[in-house]
């Protein structure tokens, strides 16, 4: 059901609807016990058989839901902050403008604490990966780990000058670390507790991709989005006006809207590998390695299924100094924009791709 509620800070706006849903599968209580599957990794003391008992625990609910969405399907933002910048962007050496030093004090140990938060499993073509996704509130003054650190400037970076709510509003993190000529499925970002629950698709403000590595197949982000609710998008077509393509490159960030469909197809990563797999920075178990650390920005909203890192010791301890940029804030690319080649403008040279869309959906994000 909708009704609409106004900007108590704004009254002259008009109101954005309100959706009131009626969730059928309760995904709060998996997020509870994926905080006690953590809980119990810590002490070692997980027990198999309570585990395979607790996944078919749940009774579902009765309350409604309510979520308030503006006119481009977005949870609203009140006050008169300016809102998040939604087209792409790319900052091309962002973490060595943040750490503020030579890659080689920290990269291998980011990639190492991005190997151990790493729980997806590489995609098949076409389908969705396996994993989890971890959460840090807008109103952490104190994140226990690098990694929420990184994900807290990341932030601040993008959503820093906006007005929401700090008790609602945060980042979802996770990281990807595959062979470099896997892929990462097309997809979108959404609240995946929510549109099990209830049958509605919500997006982030911002999605982000950060690399930390040189290696593997570049992001494809497409302005195409998909229909809210379930039942309208099986089979309408989705129109892409515009592509963006952004190749691996050590401590490189881009940023874009959180609504548009992405992926990473392995077919394309012969075109931008810097001569194959062997070229890797790092030795060992980094070598051949495509390393990325993904950070969704949610605005007055946080995704149901979602729970804080709470492994403790397995990932570095946030250390004493806040990480912040400048006052000039990371360099950012001009992006360069190129038109689309006519039907043999190309010749020879013109070479082309396809990919199947619509697998099977676990139901789980990726990059």
């Amino acid at each position: 059901r909708r009704s609409g509620s106004r900007c108590r800070n704004c009254p002259l706006l008009p109101p954005c609807p309100t959706l009131r849903l009626a969730p059928h599968r309760p995904s709060m209580e998996r997020a509870k016990k994926r905080q006690k599957v953590q809980a119990a990794a810590v002490n070692e003391e997980e027990d198999e058989e309570e585990c395979e008992e607790e996944e078919d625990v749940g009774e579902e609910s009765e309350e409604e839901l309510e979520i308030s969405i503006d006119e481009d399907g977005r949870t609203p933002l009140h006050g008169c902050g300016p809102p998040p910048e939604y087209r792409f962007r790319s900052f091309p050496k962002l973490l060595q403008d943040l750490l503020g030093v030579g890659e080689a004090s920290w990269l291998d140990d980011l990639r190492k604490d991005c190997e151990a938060a790493f729980t997806a499993r590489a995609a098949k073509k076409g389908e969705y990966s396996a994993g989890e996704t971890f959460w840090v509130g807008a109103d952490v003054e104190e994140p226990a780990t690098v990694l929420e650190q990184l994900a807290l400037a990341i932030f601040r970076l993008h959503a820093g000058r906006c007005t929401f709510d700090r008790a609602t509003s945060g980042v979802e993190w996770w990281t990807q670390v595959i062979d470099a000529d896997d892929d990462i499925g097309w997809h979108w970002d959404r609240d995946y507790g929510l549109e099990a629950d209830a049958g509605f698709r919500l997006h982030p403000h911002v999605a982000t991709v950060t690399y930390l590595s040189d290696l593997g197949a570049p992001t494809l982000m497409l302005e195409g989005t998909e229909e809210p609710e379930e039942g309208n998008a099986a089979t309408k077509p989705i129109g892409v006006p515009v592509a963006h393509w952004s190749a691996p490159s050590i401590g490189k960030h881009v940023s874009f809207d959180g609504r548009w469909l992405h992926g990473a197809p392995a077919d394309l990563a012969p075109e931008v590998a810097q001569g194959g797999a062997s070229a890797a920075k790092g030795e060992g178990a980094f070598a051949g390695k495509r390393f990325t650390f993904l950070v969704n920005i949610w605005l007055n909203h946080r995704p149901r299924s979602v729970v804080p890192w709470t492994l403790k010791g397995r990932l570095r301890a946030a250390g004493d100094r806040p990480l912040a940029w400048t006052a000039g804030g990371p360099s950012e690319d001009e992006v360069k924009r190129v038109k689309a080649l006519a039907s043999g403008e190309a010749g020879d040279e013109l070479r082309r791709f396809s990919w199947e869309l619509g697998g099977e959906d676990d139901g789980e994000e990726e990059e």
